[in-house]
């Protein structure tokens, strides 16, 4: 019996100890959403909703009529409404009383969408689906100019853009900076973009401000061939 009382308490003992060492603490990082943190997606900045038959020179009328107030010689962020898709974040900066920006022509892209959804990338027609990579080598082409930014113009001209194509060029164009954003994190952190902290991922920003303007420039695109495929 004695053996019995003794056996019992050393049973209690590993027990005991191996509930603890199951029971340990695991520290969890806060979970980056990296594109948020990069694009500064900000769900108070006001949301214009567009669709098929909207161009790019509207975005000023429509800030106005949200805004409720003037907007000249001011950067103004906003978000886009288009069908169910939410995109973050863009820009408009306009221009008042004669008053000039000053602007590094070859510093920034600029992305031409016509009606028949054809698209000019630097006044050369390419594939919708390769926006991004020529951006991203544009960028790195022009890597020590200041000012680098993406100007995105749409004209409907009294007819319909199709929407997935105002769509998939502004996310081409989003996906261009993530291209230049996770070679950057690569070349200076050695790791992809995706494991980067929100410190690392602010430093990227630093180096190329996430910036596309809407409509900014309205020279008239040259005329695309009609037997373009993309």
């Amino acid at each position: 019996m004695k053996y019995m009382f003794y056996i019992l308490i050393f049973s209690c003992l590993i027990l005991s100890c191996t509930s603890k060492k199951k029971e340990r603490r695991i520290k969890v990082d806060n979970v980056v959403d990296y594109r948020e943190v990069l694009f500064g997606v900000d769900d108070s900045l006001p949301l214009i909703k567009i669709d098929s038959r909207f161009s790019a020179n509207q975005v000023e009328d429509k800030l106005v009529g949200v805004l409720k107030s003037d907007i000249c010689n001011r950067r103004v962020d906003f978000n886009i409404l288009l069908g169910d898709e939410k995109l973050s974040r863009f820009f408009i900066h306009k221009s008042c009383g004669g008053a000039i920006g000053c602007i590094f022509i070859s510093s920034f892209n600029e992305v031409v969408l016509n009606r028949k959804g054809m698209v000019l990338f630097e006044r050369e027609l390419v594939n919708i689906h390769e926006i991004d990579s020529l951006f991203m080598n544009q960028y790195f082409k022009n890597k020590n100019k200041h000012n680098f930014f993406t100007n995105v113009d749409f004209q409907s001209h009294g007819g319909k853009i199709p929407e997935d194509s105002i769509i998939i060029t502004l996310k081409q164009v989003q996906r261009g900076y993530l291209l230049i954003y996770d070679s950057l994190s690569r070349e200076i952190y050695d790791r992809k973009i995706d494991r980067l902290n929100i410190e690392e991922l602010d430093s990227l920003t630093k180096i190329l401000p996430y910036s596309i303007q809407i409509g900014g420039f309205h020279s008239p695109p040259p005329p695309a061939p009609e037997n373009y495929n993309l």
